[in-house]
């Protein structure tokens, strides 16, 4: 059997090359010359199988690199600020007030530390206000948050 490879156009935006393969069985008798025959595609199969049958390393892997690109892309790093910052200043109330919220009355410091969804009494609300020093845009809904009522 030989194989012969004709009409390869070589497409760079999908990094593929497209041919057409002739395949010359010999030995053949005269009347089965001009037959289809069907074959798997192999590399489709192995890939594939790959896919299918990861090694434990490679699902590790993948696993890692999913866990990076979330700590990356998410508010992970404002998270670990917050609670860091939660437990060594802004547990106190008082130090909130004195030092963070002086221009604002009693009422409004104590709606701001205590708010639910936007509180900087929580690791959830201070990292809010993490993101918001950092310059990072913050979806805030004035409707559901009793310290957007009080600013």
């Amino acid at each position: 059997m030989t194989r012969d490879y004709a009409d390869a156009v070589w497409y760079a935006q999908k990094s593929v090359v497209d041919y057409n393969a002739t395949y010359t069985l010999s030995d053949l008798p005269a009347q089965n010359a001009d037959d289809t025959i069907q074959t798997i595609n192999m590399g489709a199969y192995s890939v594939w199988y790959q896919m299918a049958n990861k090694p434990k390393f490679f699902k590790a892997w993948q696993a890692m690199t999913q866990a990076y690109e979330l700590m990356l892309n998410s508010d992970y790093v404002y998270r670990i600020y917050a609670y860091n910052a939660l437990e060594y200043f802004f547990n106190d109330f008082a130090d909130v007030q004195t030092y963070v919220l002086p221009s604002l009355t009693e009422k409004q410091q104590s709606i701001i530390y205590d708010d639910p969804k936007f509180g900087m009494s929580s690791v959830t609300g201070l990292s809010k206000w993490m993101q918001c020093f950092a310059g990072k845009r913050v979806s805030l809904t004035p409707e559901t948050s009793d310290a957007a009522k009080a600013i």
